[in-house]
């Protein structure tokens, strides 16, 4: 009964497709039958496991054969062997146990002389006879390579040194080296003579591809405001294409506080800690905005009503803002009506940047009633003895707001006759004042010292 066997890796194995409503095609292992036989060979002539398969003419090309185990063809002994077949479509079988002889030069001396001479003699002639694939072994060692990168055959035979020069090698089997995994294969071994030897199997590794080779990150320019901050990742445009765990990192850390060019490069790491290095890219960074650099300070404004205030007359720290610097309420005062009125000083900056300031409150007020009445003096003259209040100086005194006070700055001595040199203030019922301009009253002497006189 045949014995199936499968090459576990997914590079060896051709993929087998189940369709549904149909049968998987029976494998090279099925449909052939090895006929195997005994052999006897000499001490130290190498035998390939191909000799031992009557039939091997008739089994598929680029059949690979090996012994398991291999007899040891250096020692004289009796080998129990197998021969395990590789089929061209991967299958695999091992035909039945046999046995391989190999004697020493002692075997035939039982042997007559004359047959012992004429076995001599034949064995001189097929001496001479022997090919190079009988005379020589080559051996093969397993071998990986990285993704992509092939290799020849022969570096698989680790003792071609010593076959002949013009030996060629070829695979039984090539492997997929653009395809990670374990490939099995021999090497066909021709000689010089045109004699053909198939070494054992051995495994070819194709280790994974790293991942800078399966991608590459693509960078992009960027600008960035002042004293933004920059990630190295930000600068990579396909980033979503490329590995959760990649980690980025920039050629050269940069002052976003400070305006200029900048020419930078990416380092990838990959997750499996391959890495590559993008090509360099220029980075802006703005110069700060006038409005990043100055803050605007306001405080409350008072007017009287039907007067005007500019917002800059309400900026505290005018002198320290750019010249060219325009001031402007976002709320207009209603200068023509009493009130308060909530409002913000928007400034653009020479850099067209803008910058609003804090609430502020202005307040428009009624004039004061010392800026709406002038009271009118009246010549003042009396007699000793008489006083005259000061109200009745003024001749418009009864037009003047209800409330309002009249009063001597320096009160003369109606008592005594003489000039005195005053003054008058009136105080409004809303606190202000008004004040006039110095004047004389003049106190006569009165009637009863003219008599007395």
């Amino acid at each position: 009964m045949k014995k199936l066997y499968s090459v576990l890796t997914a590079a060896a194995l051709m993929p087998l497709c189940l369709l549904t409503g149909q049968v998987s095609q029976a494998s090279q292992a099925d449909e052939y039958n090895p006929v195997v036989r005994n052999f006897q060979v000499r001490e130290g002539e190498y035998r390939i496991a191909r000799e031992l398969v009557k039939n091997a003419k008739h089994l598929p090309a680029n059949t690979v054969y090996e012994f398991v185990p291999e007899p040891n063809f250096a020692k004289a002994g009796t080998y129990k062997t197998r021969i395990r077949l590789l089929y061209p479509d991967n299958s695999m079988e091992t035909s039945r146990e046999v046995t391989v002889s190999v004697y020493d030069h002692a075997w035939q001396a039982k042997k007559t002389v004359k047959k012992h001479k004429k076995a001599k003699k034949s064995r001189k002639k097929a001496k001479k006879r022997v090919s190079d694939a009988k005379r020589y072994q080559a051996k093969v060692k397993g071998k990986s390579t990285a993704f992509g990168q092939a290799f020849k055959s022969k570096r698989l035979v680790s003792n071609r040194a010593k076959l002949p020069k013009k030996t060629s090698f070829r695979f039984a089997r090539v492997p997929n080296f653009k395809r990670a995994g374990s490939y099995y294969t021999a090497v066909l071994v021709t000689y010089p003579d045109k004699s053909q030897e198939y070494t054992r199997q051995v495994k070819v590794t194709v280790k994974r591809q790293k991942d800078k080779s399966k991608y590459q990150a693509k960078v992009k320019g960027k600008t960035v405001a002042y004293g933004a901050k920059l990630t190295a990742k930000s600068l990579i445009k396909n980033a979503k294409a490329l590995p959760k765990k990649s980690k980025y990192q920039l050629s050269q850390k940069i002052n976003t506080k400070q305006a200029g060019t900048y020419l930078l490069a990416v380092k990838v790491t990959y997750p499996d800690k391959s890495w590559e290095v993008t090509p360099f890219v220029k980075v802006k960074v703005k110069r700060q905005t006038d409005k990043a650099r100055y803050q605007v300070k306001v405080r409350p404004g008072q007017v009287t009503l039907g007067q005007k205030l500019s917002p800059s007359q309400l900026v505290t720290n005018l002198s320290s803002l750019p010249k060219k610097s325009k001031f402007a309420f976002t709320a207009q005062p209603n200068w023509q009506k009493a009130g308060s009125y909530r409002t913000k000083i928007q400034v653009t900056y020479p850099d067209k940047s803008k910058e609003t300031s804090a609430f502020l409150t202005v307040t428009v007020k009624d004039p004061a009633d010392s800026s709406r009445y002038t009271p009118v003096l009246l010549a003042a003259k009396t007699e000793a003895g008489k006083t005259i209040a000061a109200s009745s100086l003024i001749a418009n005194f009864a037009s003047l707001p209800a409330g309002s006070q009249a009063s001597y700055l320096t009160a003369p001595d109606f008592a005594k006759a003489g000039s005195y040199k005053t003054q008058i203030k009136v105080i409004y019922p809303d606190k202000s004042t008004w004040t006039s301009s110095e004047f004389m009253i003049e106190v006569a002497p009165g009637a009863e010292s003219t008599q007395s006189n």
